[in-house]
C-alpha cells in the first residue's frame, strides 16, 4: 500500500499539472479577437487602351462623379461625344477615333464587365475598375 501511495501522490501531481496547462492553452485558443478596424483604401482606376497604347489614371478624385466627367478630365478633354450627359457616345478618346467602316466603338467596361450603362450614368465608385478599349460590333 505504501509503494502504491508513493506513486499515486506524483501520478496526480503531473495529471493536475498537465490539465491545468492543457485548459490554459485552450482558453488562449478560444479568447475573442479585439475588437479592430480594418481599413483598405481600394483606389479607382480607369484606364485607356487604344489597340496601341494603354495609359492608366488614378481616378479616386473622380469618385462619385460620372466616368464621362472623369475620363473628360483626365485626358485633360481629349474626349470627344455625340451627345452629352446620360446621352454621351464617346466617339474618341486621346485623339483616338473609331472607324464606323471598321464597325468599332469604344467599349466601357467596369470591374471586368461590360457596362450596361453609359458613361454619363455610370457613378464611379471606390475601388472601380475603369477600362476603356476599342471593340468591334
Amino acid at each position: 500500500m505504501k509503494t502504491f501511495k508513493k506513486y499515486l501522490i506524483p501520478l496526480f501531481i503531473v495529471l493536475l499539472l498537465g490539465f491545468g496547462f492543457w485548459n490554459l492553452k485552450s482558453k488562449n485558443q478560444n479568447s475573442p479577437i479585439p475588437n479592430t478596424k480594418v481599413v483598405r483604401e481600394f483606389k479607382a482606376n480607369l484606364t485607356i487602351n487604344n489597340g496601341v497604347d494603354t495609359v492608366s489614371f488614378d481616378a479616386s478624385n473622380y469618385i462619385g462623379k460620372s466616368v464621362l466627367e472623369a475620363t473628360q478630365a483626365l485626358t485633360n478633354g481629349e474626349l470627344e461625344a455625340t451627345g452629352t450627359g446620360v446621352n454621351a457616345f464617346v466617339t474618341s478618346i486621346n485623339g483616338r477615333s473609331i472607324d464606323n467602316e471598321k464597325r468599332e466603338f469604344w467599349e466601357l467596361v467596369v470591374n471586368g464587365l461590360q457596362s450596361e450603362v453609359g458613361a454619363g450614368t455610370y457613378i464611379i465608385k471606390e475601388g472601380d475598375q475603369i477600362e476603356w478599349h476599342i471593340n468591334k460590333y
